[in-house]
């Protein structure tokens, strides 16, 4: 009965799998109970160090109830030759004794290599006396098992070992065959009435083991490219934007303009540069102090961004300047229509605690390839169109030739 539910249950493969799905998950789960704490004196593990620990326990785990299964079921219900009962009983319990011991030698720091190899020697030795007490060989239905110690080493540890734990393997394999051939007589404890049951029950286990440890390597490898490409973007992000404001950094503002200019240049269209310089920064932040002032710099930013196009690129460049790169459609009324907001939005007040403070902001346009031949005179040229604005009080000012550049002598 238990042989027919088997078959029916591997003959519905999508029940099946998520049958899989849920066990990886639940030896997931009691697998993170054995991954070692951090200490002071060690830092803890690493997201692919987790997913390790998880495999091993996981794998341990897995032949632990195997065996507990194995042994409940066929040595204390179904009687074996007395011999053979207790050969297998004392194989049984042994290995699952060793198991449980480096189940939790798994939370001491630094020692999955060691129990990763403890645990693969231990089933290669295993399944080598199984193989011995069942029919050597060609007659042992546990043969197949030699396959499993060089795949665990392969998933578990590198290449190196598994090449080891395969070598080894081998060795063991050709061993047997020869004795065989020299018909050396191998011990046969399973009973014939339940050898055909057995033989299923391992076969199960057996692609249910190569199924969950394909899985969940898959799952690993998968996750870890997922969490490194999240690690690679937020180091890419940090790289280019500005912590305070979110806003591109100056670095990233100077790659951006001249990736601007260049695109200006093939598509015969043209650059706008706004530099943007608040008005009355300063005071602020001596009256009430640094946080005020980063909530302040953290306000106008969002009402910068909120007034830009999403193709355009707005930065903070310097203390309390800005800079904003519009691409594109660059029309002087859209950009007119642009500042005027832009203007209206900085000057907005910013609630901090139980007051609210502003400021204003001083624009200066200029475009290319109207005002500039490259990027360092286009930044030039709004700089002089700022800092004319700030002197002449005005909210923004566009480049002309005759600004007044004392500011920079």
């Amino acid at each position: 009965m238990w042989a027919v539910e088997t078959i029916i249950t591997i003959d519905n493969p999508i029940g099946t799998m998520k049958f899989l799905h849920s066990l990886i998950q639940c030896f997931e789960r009691v697998g993170d109970r054995f991954i070692p704490q951090s200490k002071p004196s060690h830092p803890p593990p690493d997201i692919e160090q987790i997913y390790r620990y998880r495999l091993v326990a996981g794998m341990i785990l897995a032949t632990i109830s195997m065996l507990g299964a194995f042994t409940f079921y066929y040595i204390l219900i179904n009687s074996f030759s007395e011999p053979g009962s207790i050969v297998t009983l004392t194989l049984c319990l042994g290995l699952s004794s060793y198991l449980v011991r480096q189940l939790f030698s798994l939370r001491k720091v630094a020692t999955y290599t060691k129990v990763a190899h403890r645990m693969i020697a231990s089933i290669l030795a295993a399944t080598t006396v199984g193989i011995f007490i069942t029919g050597g060989p060609f007659g042992s239905i546990t043969s197949v098992f030699l396959t499993l110690p060089c795949l665990i080493a392969f998933l578990l540890t590198n290449r190196r070992i598994a090449l080891r734990f395969a070598a080894l393997t081998y060795a063991i394999y050709c061993a047997y065959v020869v004795a065989g051939y020299l018909n050396y007589q191998f011990p046969q404890t399973i009973p014939a009435d339940i050898k055909y049951s057995m033989e299923v029950a391992l076969w199960v286990y057996y692609t249910s083991t190569l199924l969950i440890l394909i899985m969940t390597y898959d799952g690993m490898t998968s996750r870890l490219s997922k969490q490194r490409q999240k690690e690679q973007d937020t180091l890419s992000y940090m790289a280019t934007h500005d912590d305070l404001t979110a806003l591109a950094n100056r670095k990233h503002f100077d790659d951006q303009i001249n990736q601007a200019i260049h695109r200006a240049d093939r598509s015969n269209s043209r650059v706008a540069l706004l530099l943007i310089d608040l008005n009355g920064f300063k005071p602020i932040n001596d009256s009430f102090g640094h946080d005020a002032g980063d909530a302040l710099l953290q306000h106008v930013s969002k009402q910068i961004r909120a007034t830009v196009r999403i193709d355009d690129v707005a930065a903070r460049i310097g203390g309390d300047e800005f800079a904003i790169i519009v691409q594109g459609d660059v029309d002087q009324e859209k950009i007119d229509r642009m500042l005027a907001r832009l203007s209206e939005n900085i000057s907005h007040p910013c609630a901090y605690e139980d007051k609210q403070i502003s400021v204003t902001g001083s624009i200066g346009v200029a475009i290319y390839p109207q005002h500039a031949n490259d990027a360092h005179s286009l930044r030039r040229a709004a700089d002089e169109a700022m800092y004319s604005a700030k002197r002449n009080k005005q909210d923004w000012q566009n480049y002309h030739p005759t600004t007044d550049r004392t500011h920079l002598q």
